[in-house]
């Protein structure tokens, strides 16, 4: 059985008094109670409670070890009570990655809101198109628009964006308006950075 379920157990028989009392406390039958503290002796190949129908008293043995195990489960509530409030209230730092211009127009607007909420968190914002080895740089949490190549990572789909072609009024007024994708060849058309690359090439997908 678990141990430390096991240790929990018999603390609360000695505190408390009775098998009764300590197997309503940790929510347990009367028979569960006593089979914990069985099993706890066994494994530990001592007798820990002198025990008759109507009362019970702790042996030298058991004696030492609830003074051992004393501290050992106080550490552990501890530890939990301590997860429990960092759940509820987060300190610490908060790294964060984005693509410049995504992070720039709706990253830094959020983080105005999320530090109203959680005051005690400081926030990191790194505005990089870097996505290679998150982990290794330190990073919490990462926005990537576009495919996802890296398919261990843990992902949830925000949105969706789309391209559109556009020109300035007094470009179409000198060059004329193009009416399909083909006529862009005889345009002067504007390349992009995709992800730190350059990607001179425009692809349309038709009716998708």
């Amino acid at each position: 059985m678990d141990r430390l379920t096991s240790m929990k157990v018999f603390a609360a028989v000695v505190r408390l008094g009775s098998f009764a009392a300590a197997a309503e406390e940790v929510d347990i039958s009367n028979t569960m109670c006593s089979k914990f503290i069985r099993d706890l002796e066994d494994s530990l190949g001592a007798r820990l409670l002198n025990r008759t129908t109507r009362q019970h008293s702790l042996t030298e043995v058991g004696s030492a070890y609830h003074k051992k195990i004393i501290d050992i489960l106080t550490e552990v509530e501890e530890a939990e009570q301590c997860v429990s409030d960092l759940q509820n209230n987060p300190i610490g730092t908060l790294r964060i990655m984005s693509p410049p211009s995504f992070g720039s127009f709706h990253i830094a607007r959020a983080i105005k809101d999320y530090k109203k909420q959680y005051p005690d968190v400081a926030i990191e914002l790194n505005l990089s198109d870097d996505f290679e080895n998150l982990v290794d740089q330190g990073m919490d949490l990462a926005f990537h628009v576009g495919e996802l190549e890296d398919t261990s990572a843990v992902a949830l789909k925000l949105s969706s964006s789309r391209l559109i072609v556009c020109a300035s009024p007094e470009y179409l007024k000198e060059s004329g308006t193009p009416q399909t994708p083909n006529d862009l060849s005889s345009h002067v058309c504007l390349g992009m950075m995709n992800h730190q690359v350059f990607a001179p090439d425009w692809t349309f997908n038709i009716d998708g």
